[in-house]
């Protein structure tokens, strides 16, 4: 009787610590159903994209290792998030990071891009405009590479939300582990901050109105609308367009005597190159016609800002530092006034 009482206890003692053992498990399990184990990769398309018919999720049985960018929009969210790139595009819209080591590309704009130089990476993710998607995605996505397209303009959308909603999406998709989730918190932590400095903005420019200009030459001269990068930028800071159209394209050719009967408060002109490339280039055109260019008020009382080329399309989240820039510029601005 005394040995089946040991025995029984001994059983007893086998099963607790096989059911602690479970229960450890199990908890092992439960912590690693969240983002400190996540396995598969899944990359969803934002709101804008989906309108534009673009559903298809990129799912993966891991996160992708070798990510070609043909586009710089994801190029510094993937960056602030520690993801590894093996190429991006060349591009004169921002400076890369020194510590990014990956191979530049030709854009998918020039002569010297062959799409055969990006096969041959082997990638196992292409993210690239979706103006491109028919001349090199759907080739691409032919040979089995998975293909994720991003908007780089929109006429429904201002172009500070897409690149908000293109930065969550993959924030989202590359938060693998509870490192990439504080990251993903620090990289959309910078657009609620943004729109916390905006909101000051909006009170000291309100009322103030703006002709934006993209300027390229004395016959190259094009307004932007609040659909534009810089337009976009602008109306964020609170300034309204002295040009209003809901059918317009983010620019269009300046009508020179309809600018006449513009009187904007300031005027922000930007093109390619520094501030001072700008501003000598315009100093150039108002010699050629000062009468005209006189003719605008803002214009002849020199209430004109010079704005470098990165004011003339974005690269992704660097909209950001953009936008607090320009807002400095005019808090500085209008403190002088």
């Amino acid at each position: 009787m005394k040995l089946k009482k040991i025995a029984a206890a001994a059983l007893a003692a086998v099963l607790a610590l096989s059911m602690a053992g479970c229960a450890g498990d199990d908890a092992k399990q439960t912590a690693s159903s969240g983002t400190a184990d996540k396995q598969k990769f899944t990359l969803e398309y934002p709101a804008h994209m989906q309108e534009l018919g673009y559903t298809d999720k990129i799912e993966l049985e891991k996160a992708p290792e070798r990510i070609v960018c043909t586009t710089t929009y994801p190029v510094m969210t993937l960056y602030d998030m520690d993801v590894e790139m093996i190429a991006v595009p060349q591009t004169s819209v921002l400076d890369y990071p020194a510590d990014l080591e990956a191979q530049q590309l030709p854009s998918l704009s020039m002569e010297s891009f062959n799409a055969e130089s990006i096969v041959e990476l082997e990638p196992d993710l292409v993210i690239m405009a979706a103006a491109s998607k028919q001349d090199y995605g759907d080739t691409l996505s032919s040979l089995g590479i998975p293909v994720y397209y991003m908007a780089t303009n929109s006429q429904t959308y201002s172009i500070y939300d897409v690149v908000r909603e293109q930065s969550q999406a993959l924030v989202d998709a590359f938060t693998m582990d509870d490192a990439s989730a504080a990251k993903a918190k620090e990289v959309m932590a910078q657009f609620d901050d943004l729109d916390k400095r905006v909101e000051e903005m909006q009170k000291i420019c309100a009322g103030k109105s703006v002709l934006m200009l993209l300027a390229g030459g004395p016959t190259s001269m094009y307004l932007q609308t609040e659909k534009g990068t810089l337009g976009c930028m602008a109306a964020m800071c609170g300034l309204e367009s002295v040009y209003q159209n809901d059918q317009a394209a983010s620019m269009i050719p300046l009508d020179m005597e309809k600018a006449l009967e513009y009187d904007p408060d300031v005027v922000l002109i930007t093109g390619m190159g520094t501030s001072e490339d700008v501003e000598t280039l315009m100093k150039g055109v108002y010699e050629l016609n000062p009468d005209y260019w006189n003719s605008i008020p803002a214009i002849k009382n020199g209430n004109v800002i010079y704005l470098p080329g990165n004011y003339v399309s974005t690269a992704g989240i660097n909209i950001i530092q953009n936008i607090e820039d320009l807002a400095d510029i005019l808090e500085d601005y209008y403190a002088q006034k």
